[in-house]
This record gives C-alpha cells, sequence and structure tokens, in this order.
C-alpha cells in the first residue's frame, strides 16, 4: 500500500513482503526519512490533504494517526461499533475527521458472512459525527468504498450509493 502527498515530496509505503507488513516507509524528496513499526498489519493509508497526518488501518478494526513530520504514531479510539468488523476503507473528510467503510462480521468461524456495512465519521477525539448502515449483497475487500472530496464524501457498495454533504 502506499499514499503520495500532492506534490510527490511525501510518499508513505507499506511493504508487500509478507514479513514487514507492519512496517510503514516515510520518503521525503525520494529518500527514506523513517521506518515506523505499526502494531497490526497496515490495510489501508490514506493522507490527509495537507499531508501534516496520515491515518493507518491496521486489522481489527484498529486505526493509528501517525505525525508525518516526526513519525509518530499514535492509537486512534476505539470507534463506537458493536460486535465484530472490520475496516475497509478510510478517508480524510472536512477538517480533522476520518470517514470509515465498516463491515460488520457474522460468525465466529470461517467462513464469516458480512451481511451489514455502514459509513462512519468520527473526529480525532474518535466522537461519532455522522453514521449510516447499508446493506451488502456479497462482502469485498473494498466495501463499502469511501470517496470524498471538499465537503462531501460517497460510500458505495454494489447495491447502492449514499452522497453525504459534511459541514462541521
Amino acid at each position: 500500500k502506499a499514499a503520495l502527498g500532492r506534490d510527490a515530496s511525501l510518499a508513505l509505503l507499506n511493504p508487500a513482503a509478507r514479513e514487514d507488513t507492519d512496517k510503514l516507509h516515510v520518503l521525503r524528496g525520494g529518500k527514506l526519512a523513517a521506518t515506523v513499526q505499526v502494531p497490526a498489519p497496515v490495510h489501508d493509508l490514506r493522507l490527509a490533504p495537507d499531508g501534516s497526518v496520515a491515518a493507518v488501518v491496521g486489522s481489527g478494526g484498529r486505526y493509528f494517526y501517525l505525525d508525518t513530520a516526526s513519525a509518530k504514531l499514535e492509537e486512534g479510539p476505539g470507534l463506537q461499533v458493536s460486535g465484530p468488523f472490520a475496516i475497509s476503507s478510510a478517508e480524510f473528510v472536512g477538517d480533522g475527521f476520518l470517514a470509515f467503510g465498516l463491515l460488520h462480521r457474522e460468525g465466529d468461524h470461517r467462513p464469516y458472512r458480512w451481511p451489514e456495512a455502514s459509513i462512519l465519521v468520527v473526529d480525532r477525539r474518535g466522537r461519532v459525527a455522522f453514521r449510516r448502515e447499508i446493506a451488502v449483497r456479497e462482502a469485498t475487500a473494498f466495501v463499502p468504498a469511501i470517496d470524498a472530496a471538499t465537503g462531501a464524501f460517497v460510500g458505495r457498495t454494489e447495491d447502492a450509493v449514499t452522497f453525504v454533504t459534511f459541514d462541521q
């Protein structure tokens, strides 16, 4: 996985090698500035529009904020979700908010079922600013997906699209 800053002077890279999925390389100007150990395998990376912070999505519903200047990693507050879930995607929306696409799991043993999804928007303290449940016909790795633009975002599955204007 990778995230690239707007002017390409900042890049975050998560190695594909199985033994390195919990590492994050921070590159500035094409040179390695830091390697960060993440306490979970990395599943998604997103940079805030100004590049000052990144969202690092791990397994087990965990996510982290990475200060890109200091390479300091801080775990985000637990999401207010009942039952087992996975974060399928994340995107910065508004000023300081993260939108998450979540899959809700049924069953304790494989093969799991993922019959529901939701869109959840939280601030840096984990306070919920928006929540919407979405039915899912067939769960995939990136359903529901979050596509964000300034002041709005779209949550989508193969059956439904949710367009949300977001004013804080």
